[in-house]
């Protein structure tokens, strides 16, 4: 007695015995393939193509937003440093990084401001979230470049910054303005705020010792009382 299956195909129902299953089942897809209607074939055919273009489009579309942001950014450094305060804000307000880097120095937006720009652009830039005690690849923080008794200065300090910071070489803010032959007010200002004149640089150096190989006698005497 041999073994029956039904088997349900559009329209008709077979019975087919096991032996003859497997042809029967080769023949059925063949004529589906060839039935297969074209519509269905040219849709599989554009969605493979489309699932391959897709990671393609999106690196595409990726490196194209990387470029403008860098373009956005560069714009953004040179406008501070030629003190374009209206186009800097067009450009934080389209999306350029407030706290972007020069590719030489590492520097900040915020520490070409301090150098090259003036009071109203730092403040611009803090409001819009600029860190200001973020380094260069010196270890210096843009307070390092203020002028001590300008409104720059009052600016970060009033942001916060640290005003006992110090560089990879371990200077102070009071030691590199003394290294830059600073006044005896600059000095009398930084010492009223507080900043450790006793610090030691890597090279074992004081503020003093600066002072005295610089001939800043002045300086040197005023740092003499604090260190009696």
């Amino acid at each position: 007695m041999s073994l029956v299956r039904h088997s349900l195909l559009p329209g008709r129902l077979l019975s087919v015995g096991y032996s003859s299953a497997p042809q029967f089942w080769q023949r059925t897809r063949n004529s589906n393939l060839q039935r297969a209607p074209r519509a269905f074939l040219t849709c599989s055919l554009a969605s493979t193509l489309l699932l391959i273009a897709a990671p393609a489009a999106r690196c595409v579309s990726s490196k194209q937003m990387k470029s403008e942001r860098k373009q956005l950014n560069r714009d953004l450094l040179d406008s501070i440093i030629m003190r374009n305060i209206a186009h800097v804000r067009e450009l934080l307000e389209q999306g350029a990084d407030v706290n972007a880097r020069d590719q030489e120095h590492n520097e900040t937006s915020l520490m070409l401001a301090v150098k090259f720009a003036n009071a109203d652009m730092v403040r611009l830039l803090i409001d819009a979230g600029a860190e200001v005690d973020a380094r260069d690849d010196s270890g210096r923080t843009a307070l390092f470049y203020a002028t001590v008794t300008s409104e720059v200065f009052e600016a970060l300090l009033g942001a916060g910054a640290d005003i006992h910071a110090q560089d990879e070489e371990g200077n102070t803010i009071l030691m590199r303005k003394v290294s830059e032959s600073a006044s005896l007010s600059d000095v009398e200002k930084l010492l009223q705020l507080g900043v450790d004149q006793g610090v030691r640089t890597e090279a074992g150096e004081t503020a003093l010792d600066m002072a005295e190989s610089l001939g800043l006698v002045k300086v040197v005497e005023r740092l003499r009382i604090r260190a009696d």
